[in-house]
């Protein structure tokens, strides 16, 4: 009865803010006695309110708000797959991830998912103290529910990826490798007899598993290996074919001038090869400036960049960093970057920092320079989860370019360069290091 008055009162007085949590707290109660009906119908309330307000909670409410979120969306999840309701379950979880928006979170698919033959999507759901894990082929939805404290997944996630970066021996990393494929893999393994490409929704800590690292035991092959892989921000974000297009025409940014900063001289040679097979406009060193950079990009159909980034540039979660001009400090950052109108929908190709690590909510997805790219209109975005030696990133981006321009799809293009590099006679380009952290997101 409380509730009820409470919920009258927040919706008279337009403290609308109040009642995600409100409606959180009343399906909770009718859950407890019992009434499935009534919680279901105070979950999708809930999810509503979210929907509807997660762009217009100030500053001062947004942690509060994010925090309650969260906590929506994770029980809604639990709460339809505990009546069995895969698809429901997926929808909410979707739906949250969205690059713009979109109907009403507790609003379920209006069509069957198309999924491309051969193709699996692998859409995972970090709840308190389980994973779900969804698998999309064609035709068919799937879900496995992997008993694991949220707490003790970020410690086994943060300690692979922190063996790798520090270039630990093989052998101890792939026991950790071998780990997170039986946690993150095994249990849809069966799914993926026939599968060529499997396409990853990461969630929450997820977003920095570098998972064409991990490694089956039973075949001896990292996933790279035995799947091509790219990223999506969404399952929906699946169903178009491909992130094939025109490469032509194409911009590369090599080494901008950036102060307090070293020079990149792999960079500045690995940008002038490219361009030339590209017959691209090069932008370099101090001619790098921020507004050269937005004059040429919202025409292009390839933006190949190789300099510095900042991973960590505050609010913004992240920024590329140009050159300094006419009291321009030449730092764009991802807000910015996401408010471009990329006409021609390139193929940006990140050989910088950190450009796929971000802030992550469970409300929106992570943000990142990666998903910026991809809210201004790019097709696909390749870039990496934390910061490559400049020299053996100039040799994966090159052999990158060298498959995509052979009529590769950018996510077998990746793929054949890790390989490449897998099986390197140079030990420190054969190492995770080197090829683990790159990754392509895609909206197409």
């Amino acid at each position: 009865m409380l509730l009820d008055r409470a919920i009258a009162f927040f919706v008279q007085a337009q403290l609308r803010d109040q009642l995600p949590d409100a409606y959180l707290r009343r399906a909770r109660a009718s859950r407890s006695t019992g009434n499935d009906t009534a919680a279901l119908s105070d979950y999708d309330n809930a999810l509503r309110e979210v929907n509807a307000q997660r762009n217009m909670i100030g500053s001062d409410l947004q942690l509060r708000f994010l925090d309650t979120a969260a906590q929506v969306i994770d029980e809604s999840i639990d709460f339809h797959l505990a009546r069995g309701s895969i698809r429901e379950a997926l929808a909410i979880a979707d739906r949250t991830r969205e690059l713009r928006e979109m109907p009403p979170i507790s609003a379920p698919p209006s069509r069957e998912r198309q999924v491309l033959p051969a193709t699996a999507v692998i859409e995972y759901v970090v709840l308190p103290h389980s994973i779900a894990i969804f698998c999309v082929t064609e035709g068919q939805i799937s879900v496995q529910k992997v008993p694991m404290e949220r707490e003790d997944l970020a410690q086994r996630i943060a300690s692979f990826e922190e063996s790798i970066r520090r270039r630990v021996p093989l052998d101890q990393i792939t026991p950790e490798a071998t780990a997170l494929f039986t946690l993150l893999i095994a249990p849809v393994q069966s799914r993926l007899s026939r599968i060529d490409q499997i396409v990853i929704v990461p969630d929450r800590q997820l977003f920095s598993v570098p998972f064409a690292a991990l490694y089956d035991a039973a075949s001896a092959r990292y996933l790279a290996e035995e799947f091509t892989i790219r990223f999506a921000p969404a399952s929906s974000a699946v169903d178009q074919a491909t992130a094939n297009g025109a490469l032509q025409p194409a911009l590369v940014v090599a080494d901008p001038t950036t102060p307090n900063l070293p020079r990149l001289p792999a960079s500045m040679r690995e940008g002038e090869r490219i361009a030339a097979s590209y017959g691209a406009i090069t932008l370099s060193g101090d001619t790098a400036t921020r507004k050269r950079f937005l004059g040429a990009a919202t025409d292009s159909a390839l933006i190949h960049y190789a300099g510095h980034a900042d991973s960590d540039a505050g609010d913004s979660y992240g920024a590329l960093l140009l050159a300094g001009a006419n009291g321009d400090s030449g730092v764009l950052a991802s807000s910015d970057i996401a408010a471009l109108r990329l006409s021609k929908h390139p193929l940006v190709v990140l050989a910088a920092c950190g450009s796929f690590r971000g802030g992550s909510t469970h409300v929106g997805g992570m943000s990142s320079l990666a998903r910026a790219f991809l809210l201004a209109g790019a097709r696909a975005v390749a870039g990496s989860l934390w910061e490559i030696d400049d020299d053996v990133a100039a040799a994966l981006f090159l052999r990158f370019h060298e498959h995509l321009q052979a009529g590769e799809s950018p996510a077998c293009a990746v793929r054949n360069a890790q390989i490449e590099m897998i099986h390197a006679s140079d030990p420190r380009l054969r190492h995770p290091a080197t090829w683990a952290p790159v990754e392509l997101l895609s909206s197409f």
